[in-house]
């Protein structure tokens, strides 16, 4: 199969070379795969399902601007390739590489980045027979497009002849919209499409009164298939029902809709009006809220010179506040109203105070925050409500249902790549003083990445297996700890560097402490696979493997029988604000069996010779030496059960220094059991014994049965 697939990139590469396209050879792609599937959220697209300029696509739409895509791709041979992959692109992010699923195709994932900025997307697939193979390339094409859909605006906006009036026209793709930035013109109303805030705005003001409708026909920046099913830049047009009210006044129109006042002071601000020759250069004219006589002062106007740009230069002295939904403001020499606007007058934007609020935490005007984290920002301050802010490059968006002039929410999202250790706070695209200081986690993580190994490989210390003690027969060479650093951070949760301390303890079997050592400087940094990696500073972090007999000064291949090691791994507390983790795990020294060398002094020793006739002789004091083979109870931990078997010599009658010939003084070698029924673990006891031997002198084989006093070593 292999064999055939590289005659046929062959054959293809041939006809390029000599300029010709072979039958059935014009798309590379197909060639190779029978058929190729995209899937968007719960949509199926297959590539070929249109053609632009005589290739081959694959049209799909898309909501998100970042949307995920699944590829499948089918071979003609229905057998995997020697070798595919996805060559790299600036257009998108490879979220699952090339895999053989089902034995029937191949399983892809990309995510798009700036699906309204890319032109032209390809994926380029990579195909060779074996490693030898230098392979060829072909060509997937995409052509994705965003369906142009307004929502719907049904007020009607009522506005004086002249007055402007911005309409935000909400749509889910305001950037794919052409905008209109420069005056137009209808019978009716002048127009301008702008993009403010990230929304499309419509800004118009009405050249006659009467009732209408402003109807503006929208384009597209990127074609999109219609409902007749063809390619189009047209899209909706946009109504909106208007009421232009009579009225005798001018409606001058201020370049800016908001002047700002310190604290409850007057502010004075130059603004540019439309030009009207009625208005005086020189002369101040009473701003008041009210067309008739005794309205309120709110600011004082005073025209200043004639721009080029067909506007005039004014004067503004602000002494009341205003918002624009309050009503109209009118102009007034000499008692006279002459004119009429509207803009309005708030308290000078300034921040008191910023305050951050985690999820379970309380509010802090501590601005610290972390990568991938959602945090809460209370600012406080005055003329807020009419001001923006922004804290690039983070998500972020503000709480509508709590805002007012002294307080606003915004809630922020920290990107999880976020390169930067500030994110300065802008305020109406100024940038304040304050900052959002970008430190990353250092929170303890759960211990499952601390593995420990004392023999039978690695085992995470958080396995259930060390909820209760380990017993080991073998030798335990060393007890090393393995830190698997790609199992600390992941994308759903980070937690950084992780400080750690070990203690090791070393117990007999009669539980007293035998060694004790303390690490107290290990620093273990997430490993590449975290989302964080190149941010973190590496410098300090030690090694993934720890060696505890490097520190022990009682090494665990020399402690005695039943002896324990008692590992505790732990978070260090002056490290962190959160509970911190501890896991320890306990490993016995088990054995079976124990070898012992035994002195003791049998006496009244029932000695029985083979070559005797009778039940034998009663000994005196003896002398035994013995090497004694005891047994540990299954039942009880460290505990021997109370028989032995052993082997060795006994002096008969050593200690009797009586003249008399008949005694029996003889060195037996002799296999001897012996029964404790008094176990106190003192050096002295009283064993029973009952075995047989062989005299040398008397060269006569033995039985012997009766008790001794045992002494210890």
């Amino acid at each position: 199969m292999l064999r055939r697939t590289g005659v046929k990139y062959l054959t293809i590469l041939f006809f390029i070379f000599i300029g010709l396209t072979p039958l059935n050879a014009q798309d590379a792609f197909l060639n190779i795969f029978e058929k190729a599937t995209v899937h968007v959220d719960t949509m199926r697209y297959e590539y070929g399902n249109r053609t632009f300029q005589g290739d081959n696509y694959v049209f799909f739409r898309f909501d998100n601007n970042n949307e995920d895509v699944e590829i499948r791709l089918f071979p003609k041979s229905g057998e995997p390739l020697g070798h595919l992959e996805l060559r790299y692109s600036e257009d998108f992010d490879v979220v699952d590489d090339p895999a053989w699923i089902d034995k029937s195709h191949y399983r892809a994932k990309v995510r798009f980045k700036d699906l309204y900025a890319a032109r032209n997307i390809s994926l380029i697939w990579h195909v060779k027979e074996d490693e030898t193979d230098p392979g060829i390339n072909v060509e997937m094409r995409f052509f994705p497009y965003a369906k142009p859909v307004l929502g719907d605006y049904n007020d009607n906006i009522e506005l004086f002849r002249g007055e402007e009036r911005a309409v935000n026209i909400e749509t889910q793709h305001s950037r794919n919209f052409k905008l209109i930035e420069e005056w137009e013109a209808t019978d009716l109303f002048e127009y301008k499409l702008l993009r403010s805030g990230g929304k499309l705005q419509l800004v118009f003001r009405a050249l006659e009164k009467g009732e209408t409708s402003m109807e503006l026909p929208l384009k597209t920046i990127m074609p999109f298939v219609d409902g007749e099913n063809r390619l189009s830049n047209e899209g909706p047009v946009v109504k909106i029902d208007v009421t232009v009210k009579p009225d005798r006044l001018f409606f001058l129109n201020p370049d800016r809709e908001t002047l700002f006042m310190e604290r409850r002071a007057k502010g004075k601000e130059e603004v540019q009006f439309e030009h009207h020759s009625g208005l005086k250069i020189g002369a101040t004219y009473r701003v008041e809220d009210r067309q008739e006589q005794s309205g309120r002062l709110m600011a004082e106007i005073t025209p200043k010179t004639i721009l080029d740009n067909e506007k005039i230069l004014c004067d503004v002295t602000t002494y009341a506040f205003h918002r624009k939904t309050d009503g109209y403001l009118y102009l007034k020499r000499n008692g006279n109203t002459e004119f009429m606007t509207n803009f309005n007058i708030v308290n000078k934007p300034q921040i008191d105070e910023i305050e951050l609020l985690r999820r379970g935490a309380a509010r802090t005007k501590n601005l610290n925050a972390r990568p991938g984290e959602e945090i809460e920002l209370r600012i406080t301050g005055t003329g807020l409500s009419l001001s923006s802010f922004s804290f690039h490059p983070c998500e972020f968006e503000r709480d509508t249902s709590r805002a007012g002039d002294r307080i606003v929410f915004y809630h922020v999202k920290i990107p999880l790549d976020i390169d930067r250790q500030k994110v300065s706070v802008f305020m109406n695209d100024d940038i304040t003083q304050y900052e959002l200081n970008i430190s990353e986690f250092e929170r303890p993580a759960p211990l499952d990445f601390v593995n420990i190994d004392y023999g039978e490989g690695l085992r995470s210390i958080t396995d259930k297996k060390f909820d209760k003690a380990i017993f080991y027969s073998e030798s335990i060479r060393d007890v090393t700890l393995n830190f698997d650093v790609d199992a600390i951070d992941d994308e759903n949760q980070l937690y950084g560097k992780q400080y750690l301390e070990v203690e090791v303890r070393i117990v007999n079997s009669k539980n007293e402490l035998v060694d004790i050592q303390t690490i107290d400087d290990i620093v273990i940094c997430p490993g590449k696979s975290s989302p964080r990696y190149e941010f973190y500073n590496l410098d300090e972090c030690g090694n993934t493997s720890l060696s505890l007999n490097e520190y022990l000064l009682r090494k665990t291949y020399n402690v005695d029988d039943f002896s324990q090691v008692v590992v505790t791994v732990k978070h260090r507390e002056n490290k962190y604000n959160d509970p911190v983790s501890k896991r320890k795990a306990t490993i016995f020294a088990e054995r079976s069996s124990a070898l012992d060398l035994q002195v003791s002094f049998p006496a009244g020793l029932l000695v029985k010779s083979f070559s005797e006739s009778g039940v034998g002789n009663l000994t005196g004091i003896s002398l035994s030496v013995l090497a004694q083979l005891s047994f540990y109870d299954d039942k009880r931990i460290g505990q021997k059960k109370p028989f032995k078997i052993g082997a060795g010599f006994i002096a008969f009658n050593t200690f009797n220094f009586s003249s008399d010939p008949d005694i029996d003084r003889d060195i037996g070698l002799v296999i001897l059991g012996s029964f404790e029924p008094i176990r106190t673990g003192r050096s002295f006891s009283f064993p029973i014994y009952s075995g047989f031997g062989y005299k040398l002198n008397s060269d006569d084989f033995f039985f012997i049965f009766g008790p001794g006093i045992q002494v210890r070593f």
